[in-house]
């Protein structure tokens, strides 16, 4: 998992990560865990919103996989 920072609005991040497909989000999502630690960044930021994105395009050499 990779943690981005906005340098014009350094209280702005963007997380993601490697994932195999959207069953594999799904099935997190719905693990206890990921309630705990939304619970925990919660106590952190103004807001928090996830999101499942795919890639629309990539340029230069393809991101190996993990």
């Amino acid at each position: 998992a990779k943690l981005l920072q906005d340098r014009d609005a350094p209280d702005r991040f963007v997380s993601f990560g490697p994932w195999t497909d959207h069953e594999a989000i799904a099935a997190w999502r719905q693990h206890p865990g990921f309630g705990e630690r939304v619970a925990r960044i919660r106590e952190l930021v103004a807001a928090f919103t996830p999101h499942d994105m795919v890639v629309a395009t990539e340029v230069g050499p393809p991101t190996p996989a993990p």
